[in-house]
This record gives structure tokens, sequence and C-alpha cells, in this order.
């Protein structure tokens, strides 16, 4: 990754983006000479969404081709993470009728409480937390919905 991408990604990484960060989102954009290249590392980072947000937020516009692909990488997170949203209620409904207590970890509970909209959290899987006893219920629970161990 080049330091011009790396310092528009960083810039990006703040939840909150103040005027300050802003001006300096768009000093590291200035720098960028292969947008493509960019969002390419966004997106193999889980960063897309983060980088359209930044960029909108600080005014960065990007050549049209960048800016629709990158579009469609926050369309694709969203997408994701609605049908990994979707997977994580019908689990915990599932296991609450079992009686089979079980906790989100990592980035399905961080998505919810620190993240502003919680497709913005990058993130390739599901963690969950339970009685180890209990593991073999829950392995019969995710069969049940079509899971392969």
């Amino acid at each position: 990754m080049s330091l011009a991408h790396s310092g528009v990604l960083q810039a990006c990484l703040r939840l909150e983006i103040s005027s300050s960060d802003a001006l300096e989102l768009v000093r590291q954009a200035s720098k960028i000479r292969d947008w493509g290249g960019l969002v390419h590392q966004a997106d193999w980072h889980g960063m897309g969404p983060l980088l359209y947000r930044g960029l909108k937020q600080a005014g960065v516009t990007l050549p049209a081709e960048d800016r629709r692909t990158l579009s469609a990488l926050v369309l694709r997170h969203r997408l994701i993470y609605q049908a990994r949203a979707a997977v994580l209620l019908d689990l915990y409904r599932e296991c609450s009728r079992l009686d089979l207590p079980m906790l989100a970890l990592k980035g399905a509970a961080l998505a919810h409480v620190l993240y502003p909209e919680p497709t913005l959290r990058p993130m390739r899987d599901i963690d969950v937390l339970l009685d180890p006893s209990r593991y073999a219920e829950l392995s019969g629970v995710l069969t049940g919905m079509g899971f392969i161990a």
C-alpha cells in the first residue's frame, strides 16, 4: 500500500470527522494519483464504507468510475451486513427458544455500540460466546439453519 493510500485510509478511520480531520483528509487525498488502487485497498481492508463516508464528509471528489466502484462497495457492505444481521437475529431467536444463552461479540456487537451506522464496521464473520458444554446444541441449531460444519 502506498503512503498516500495509507494516509487517506487512516484519516477515514475516525468515527466522527471534525473540521480539522476533514482538512487533513483533503490534504492526504491531494496526494492520490491512483484512486482505483485506493478503492481496491479500502475494499481489501473492509474500509469501503468508511472511505466513502470520510471522502463525502470532507468534500473530496474522486473520478466518476472510482466513485461508482466505491458506491458499489458500500452497497455490497450494506447488503452483506443486512444478511449477517438477519442470520444473527434468527440465531438469537432459536437459541432463546432453546434457553441457550449466547452473546454477540466483536463486530456484531461493536457495530451497534461504537459506530454511527452499523454498516461502517468492517466484519467478515459473526462471533458469539456461549457455554462450551452446550456447543453441541448450538451446532444443531446452526445445522438446522443450513450451516455446514
